[in-house]
């Protein structure tokens, strides 16, 4: 694709002719040009190709070259203005006369913004703006499929969508809008032209037209709003004549005086500008290469000079071309994702139990590409009501023997977002995992920090650090001391102090990073070195540990953004964060694992401040890493220091035992089972969400309204898969009573659940169940049973200990549920933890190699399989153990997959 050296490609749609879509693309162009960018415009309007004439190129023509078409000069960089390039391609250069008209069908329509987005040679561009032809047609959906093929991650930056106030132009652009959502296409923002008239005596600007009406509908969408844009006749002819713009004195513009004194009405007494008049018919006024200067008189360009700032704060970094400082607002590029839209309609609304009203609102498959959602307006008063809220919060029935703890987890589904989710392809079940500590544990916060830490931020803010990551939200668990997110591609755990997120297919999960710590920094308050403020969109706040890690790729050549290899997500986390180390554990030709981590700093050292910043090397920008390790916070023997962390990766699943993972095994027996019960146990929906391998006859409560059939996908099948398996009962109720899984069965075959697992209580001095002995912790399972792809893993921070299981014993109910052909283990053991049983055995357990005997001693040999590799580590506060077992006469496939090119 010609479009390999531009950064970011923005759309500018317009859901019907006439609102001035041309004319905000060329002052876009234009104001990002001074701004120093290089840029390029592609118009795309066949039927109306009005670029040429708004840059004054209407007689250029278009030369070949190797590499493709080359774009049109307007004006080439200047250094020392600050000025960076700008070029142009449209149809209008290929016809003989302006008057022609392009009488082409669709196929022919389509041919040709393909060969425009393939054969025109673009150089080092930073954004290409593509001036789409108004409504939603099939030029439309070419673009889309096209960019969508063949574009790179994150290159698609979204739509700038121009309406004008008026009811009839909201209405069509309203379609455009959701033309985005049906594209997977980011919307940047909204822009409303023709917002007023700027008259050219007294500069007075008069609505002609009203005003508020695109602000209005952006709210409605839950997209940004870039701005209003009056009628400025002046830039008119400053298009049309090259006549330079001159306004009485007195004129503002958005603050800045503009005015000249001894001008009249038009300018009257501008030399320049009656030369270029007169000579208009020989061109002598209409110069393409000073129309940027000229530009800067502009009153619209005080207009769209803020619009255009905002545009690129908004535009998500290019991460498989550079690691920008900037902040990725909303979105990384990709067909799985879509806009956030309105998930601020989905958020939990406790006891709300009402979810009949609305259609689903999102949709999306595990797989990539999805269908996407669907933006649905908002009541009267923009605001959504009760009934728009498809998140449901449901109660423990009153006879459940749990009901009255405190400590017993609160699920909440959101039905909108797995209503209809999907696993049929060939899928990456390998994750990738990221941890982020933010202070010892949740009863060391620094001060200043909420009380409540990260559980503190809202969940709609959540959801749109997930929309970089391209997963959603299906339920959320939630306790107090973790709520657990189960998501459309695996799990996020929310501490106060720390957060977890693992994601599995293609997902973008660094690109997520900067947002996940600047919602650490500006929503619960954690300390940060890299702005003034926390309101400043670069604010993110300083890790106290990070840890990244993952397992080698089964399907390398899909991931996306920096995830690409183990090399590109090292240079992308060293471009972010001082102090990284980054690890390969295992065989280079087999099966390995990838660990990248930082260290508290121990030692306090002043804050770093702006002014210190390094220069980035791709975009010449001030950008300065984050420190990692946050100084002056200490952790106790019962905090971090005795954490504990077990990863089982599981691949070529025995065909039986990946059966009962697939819907149509499942389905039938679950049928059965319900049959004759009073309350079908699969379609209640409160006992889906709580049963976790109880007794439920004295449940109450009828068939939960709008609840799934039993043969359906969800979190009903979910929960009886994770009993029937024996998921369920790895951790026993016996010693965690307030133990609660939330499960989720996929179509056609894919499983996924989050457990949370509060301590046991102790006994009060009346002998009835007081507080937790511990802080709580979780277990997340996710299982991808095709044979092709077949990979489960299991990872849990539950301590092995004389309270509960041996991890030996957790490793072995975990394998035997899966019958892995092979299957890898890493156990992170705080030393803190190590050094207290060294304490109470002999002086020698203490030294040297005998500390990881401690840890080795814990991963007993499993039953049928043979040990084929033993790593140990010894970290900066942690060990690692790390194991990889092949079954006993198991014959897989020749060779083994190493999985990508380093």
């Amino acid at each position: 694709m010609s479009t390999a050296k531009v950064k970011h490609i923005v759309l500018v749609l317009s859901g019907k002719g006439g609102v001035g879509k041309s004319s905000v693309t060329t002052q876009l162009a234009l104001c990002l040009s001074l701004a120093g960018h290089s840029v390029g415009i592609l118009d795309a309007d066949l039927t109306g190709p009005s670029i040429p004439r708004m840059l004054s190129i209407e007689d250029a023509k278009v030369r070949q070259a190797p590499g493709g078409w080359l774009p049109v000069t307007i004006h080439e960089a200047d250094p020392s203005t600050g000025r960076g390039s700008l070029r142009a391609m449209s149809l209008g250069f290929m016809l003989r006369d302006r008057g022609d008209a392009v009488v082409w069908r669709g196929p022919k329509k389509t041919a040709m913004i393909r060969q425009f987005l393939s054969d025109v040679y673009w150089e080092e561009t930073d954004y290409l703006l593509i001036d789409s032809p108004p409504g939603t047609s099939d030029e439309h959906i070419s673009l889309a499929e096209t960019l969508a093929q063949n574009a790179l991650p994150g290159q698609v930056a979204g739509a700038v969508v121009v309406t004008t106030p008026q009811a009839m132009s909201t209405q069509d652009v309203r379609k455009e809008l959701n033309f985005c959502a049906a594209t997977g296409i980011k919307v940047l923002g909204v822009v409303e032209n023709m917002s007023g008239f700027v008259c050219e005596n007294c500069a007075d600007c008069t609505d002609l037209f009203g005003s508020g009406g695109g602000k209005t509908m952006a709210e409605d969408f839950g997209v940004p709003f870039l701005g209003s844009v009056p009628i400025d006749p002046q830039f008119g002819e400053l298009v049309e004549t090259g006549r330079r713009p001159r306004y009485p004195a007195g004129t503002k513009a958005n603050g800045t005086d503009i005015g000249v004194e001894g001008v009249g009405a038009r300018g009257e007494d501008d030399a320049e500008g009656e030369e270029a008049v007169e000579g208009e018919g020989e061109g002598k006024g209409r110069d393409p290469a000073l129309l940027a200067e000229r530009y800067r008189d502009c009153f619209l360009f005080h207009v769209f000079k803020p619009l255009t700032e905002d545009l690129v704060e908004r535009t998500p970094a290019a991460g498989y071309r550079q690691h920008s400082r900037k902040e990725p607002l909303l979105w990384a590029c990709s067909l799985k994702r879509t806009p956030r839209g309105s998930f601020e309609r989905q958020l939990v609304l406790r006891g709300t139990q009402d979810t009949s009203s609305a259609p689903p609102e999102r949709h999306i498959r595990r797989q990539i590409p999805s269908r996407p959602p669907r933006y649905r307006e908002q009541r009267a008063g923009g605001h959504p009501s009760d009934n728009d809220v498809n998140m449901t919060s449901l109660p423990i029935p009153g006879s459940h023997v749990l009901s009255t703890s405190p400590a017993t987890p609160h699920l909440t589904i959101n039905h909108d977002v797995a209503a209809d989710l999907d696993s049929t392809n060939a899928f990456e079940g390998p994750e990738k995992l990221l941890e982020v500590w933010f202070a010892p544990s949740p009863s060391a916060l620094p001060p200043g920090v909420n009380p409540a830490g990260l559980k503190a931020v809202p969940t709609k803010t959540w959801v749109r650090m997930l929309d970089l990551v391209n997963c959603e939200i299906l339920s959320v668990l939630e306790s107090e001391p973790v709520d657990a997110y189960l998501l459309s591609e695996s799990s996020m755990f929310v501490f106060p102090h720390k957060l977890v997120l693992k994601t599995c297919g293609t997902t973008t999960l660094l690109l997520g990073l900067q947002r996940l710590l600047h919602i650490a920094a500006a929503d619960a308050g954690f300390p940060f070195h890299n702005a003034k403020s926390a309101t400043d969109i670069h604010a993110a706040a300083t890790p106290y540990r990070f840890f990244y890690s993952r397992k080698n790729f089964l399907f390398p050549d899909k991931q996306r953004g920096p995830h690409r290899s183990w090399k590109q997500e090292v240079k992308y986390l060293d471009d972010m964060l001082e102090g990284g180390s980054a690890y390969m554990v295992g065989k280079m030709n087999g099966d390995h694992w990838y660990l990248y981590l930082t260290s508290p700093n121990h030692v306090l050292t002043p804050p770093r401040t702006p002014d210190g910043d390094d220069s980035s090397p791709t975009t010449g920008a001030r950008v300065a890493r984050i420190p990692a390790g946050a100084a002056g916070l200490t952790a106790t023997a019962s905090d971090e220091s005795s954490d504990e962390t077990l990863e089982i990766l599981m691949t070529d699943l025995d065909p039986e035992a990946a059966k009962q993972f697939y819907l149509s095994h499942v389905s039938a027996p679950a049928t059965n089972e319900g049959e004759g019960a009073p309350a079908s146990r699969a379609e209640d929906g409160t006992f889906d969400v709580f049963a976790n391998g109880l007794e439920t006859e004295g449940v109450d409560g009828g068939q939960a309204e709008g609840a799934k059939p039993v043969t359906t996908e969800g979190h009903a099948l979910g929960t009886i898969v994770s009993e029937t398996s024996g998921l369920s009962s790895i951790y026993p109720n016996s010693v965690y009573p307030d133990a609660r899984i939330d499960a989720y069965m996929f179509t056609p075959c894919g499983f996924s659940a989050n457990a949370v697992v509060p301590a046991p209580r102790a006994p009060d001095s009346d002998g009835k169940e007081g507080t937790a002995t511990g802080p709580a912790h979780y277990f997340t399972v996710h299982v991808t049973p095709e044979p092709h792809c077949s990979f489960a893993s299991f990872e849990t921070n539950v301590p092995g200990g004389p309270t509960g299981r041996s991890t030996a014993e957790i490793i072995e109910h975990v394998v035997s549920i899966f019958k892995p052909g092979r299957f890898s283990v890493t156990l992170f053991e705080g030393q803190g933890k190590r050094e207290g049983r060294a304490r109470g055995g002999d002086e020698s357990d203490i030294e040297g190699s005998a500390q990881s005997k401690h840890v080795t001693r814990r991963l007993d040999p499993v039953g049928g399989y043979r040990r084929v590799e033993r790593i140990v580590h010894e970290l900066d506060d942690y060990d690692l153990v790390f194991r990889f077992y092949e079954r006993e006469g198991w014959s897989g496939g020749s060779g083994t997959r190493v999985g990508e090119d380093e």
